[in-house]
């Protein structure tokens, strides 16, 4: 049975002004792949409506480490009252979005992912908890720092893309 480390629950970062979705969502995709992240997309919901576009995108990118540990970190990007503005820089159109959006991150340690340890009788359950507490607890840390480490790093490569956006 897989157990679930929280690593970061609930991260935040909100964004009102000029920016640009499809780039934002490429910045995303490029940060992913040169991580070795395997993307996962759950959830994309456009709405159209008087006020704007509304957007939802759930991602779950994940990354194993070994047969028995893997990283996951869900993305949650929700944009809202987009509009489409074109905006001249130096005498040159450019269509951008003006809105807000709003991003979740939240990062899991998930361990014995394949289901390997057959935790139907006590005894087995009792030799992954020692083993889980003893032998793999270097492993636990070094990866939830790494974890910690990934989220950090897309969180403020999104956060400097969106400051540029604001001059």
């Amino acid at each position: 049975m897989a157990e679930n480390y929280v690593v970061i629950d609930g991260l935040q970062l909100a964004y009102s002004g000029y920016f640009d979705f499809k780039n934002l969502y490429r910045i995303i995709d490029i940060w992913l792949s040169r991580n070795d992240y395997e993307k996962m997309e759950v959830k994309n919901i456009e709405q159209v409506s008087e006020t704007g576009r509304s957007i939802e995108i759930e991602l779950v990118p994940y990354k194993n480490f070994n047969k028995y540990s893997r990283s996951i970190i869900n993305v949650i990007i929700v944009a809202t009252r987009l509009k489409d503005k074109i905006v001249k820089i130096n005498d040159v159109e450019h269509k951008i979005n003006d809105g807000n959006i709003f991003i979740t991150f939240s990062s899991i340690l998930k361990t014995d992912y394949e289901g390997k340890w057959p935790s139907e009788r006590p005894f087995f359950a009792f030799i992954r908890t020692i083993v889980d507490k003893y032998i793999y607890r270097i492993d636990y840390t070094r990866y939830t720092d790494k974890i910690h480490e990934d989220t950090m790093s897309l969180h403020n490569e999104i956060k400097s893309y969106l400051n540029l956006n604001k001059f």
